[in-house]
C-alpha cells in the first residue's frame, strides 16, 4: 500500500469514526429528553355557600394556544361558569371534572393549570378557595408541582385564599420533572405510567362572613 492510499485509508477511517461519535451524540441528546408517559387528570371542586364565578384553561410549555376547563353544572356566561349556593344554608354543590391527559415528550416540558375564582355575592360576604394539587404513584418523585396565585409567587399548594365581594383571584399550577430526575437513568430509559394528577377546589364561605 503506497503512502497516498495509507492516507485515504485514515481520512476514510476517520470520516467513519467521527460519524459513529456524532450518531452516538444524537442517540445520547434524544435518550436525554424524549420521555414517556401515560396517566389521567381530574379536577374535582366544591362550592358551600356561596355565590362565584369560575373560569379555567390550561397550556403545555407556555403555549399561547390554551384548553379551555369546563365546570360541569354551572351556568356559563360571558365565559365563566357562575354557582350560586348560597340560598339555602349548608348547601354544597360539587363534581369532577375530567382534563386531558398531560404528555410529557421531553424532561424539560411543564404544563400550566389556570383556574380563576371570583367572588360574585352582592353583598360584603367574602369568600375562602383552596386548591390542592397532588400526584399518585409517583413513588420515585419524578413530578414537581408547585401552586402560585397572582396575588404572589409563594407555593400556596393547600393554603386557603381569602377572595373579598367583587374581586377574585387565579390560581396558577405548574406541573413539570423535578429538576433532580431529569437525567435519571431509569426514567429517560423507561419513562413512567400511571401516574394520576389529582386537583381539589374547595370554596366556602370565609368565617368572617358568617
Amino acid at each position: 500500500m503506497n503512502n497516498n492510499t495509507r492516507r485515504k485509508f485514515r481520512i476514510a477511517t476517520t470520516i467513519v469514526a467521527m460519524c459513529l461519535t456524532l450518531c452516538i451524540m444524537v442517540s445520547g441528546i434524544w435518550a436525554a429528553t424524549s420521555l414517556k408517559f401515560t396517566g389521567g387528570n381530574t379536577l374535582s371542586f366544591n362550592a358551600q355557600d356561596v355565590s362565584v364565578a369560575l373560569s379555567g384553561n390550561w397550556n403545555y410549555n407556555g403555549s399561547s394556544s390554551t384548553n379551555a376547563i369546563e365546570f360541569t353544572g354551572g351556568t356559563l356566561q360571558d365565559g365563566k361558569y357562575h354557582f350560586d349556593t348560597s340560598l339555602n344554608h349548608g348547601t354544597t354543590y360539587s363534581a369532577n371534572v375530567a382534563l386531558s391527559d398531560f404528555a410529557f415528550q421531553k424532561v424539560t416540558d411543564h404544563y400550566a393549570l389556570h383556574i380563576t375564582v371570583e367572588n360574585t355575592f352582592t353583598d360584603d360576604i367574602p369568600i375562602e378557595a383552596t386548591l390542592t394539587a397532588a400526584v399518585s404513584n409517583d413513588n420515585n418523585g419524578y413530578i414537581a408541582i408547585s401552586v402560585i396565585s397572582n396575588e404572589g409567587s409563594n407555593d400556596i399548594n393547600g393554603t386557603a385564599k381569602t377572595i373579598e365581594q367583587g374581586s377574585s383571584v387565579t390560581f396558577d399550577v405548574i406541573i413539570s420533572i423535578a429538576e433532580d430526575k431529569r437525567s435519571n437513568e431509569a426514567l429517560l430509559e423507561n419513562g413512567f405510567a400511571n401516574i394520576d394528577f389529582d386537583f381539589e377546589l374547595d370554596i366556602v364561605r370565609a368565617t368572617s362572613g358568617s
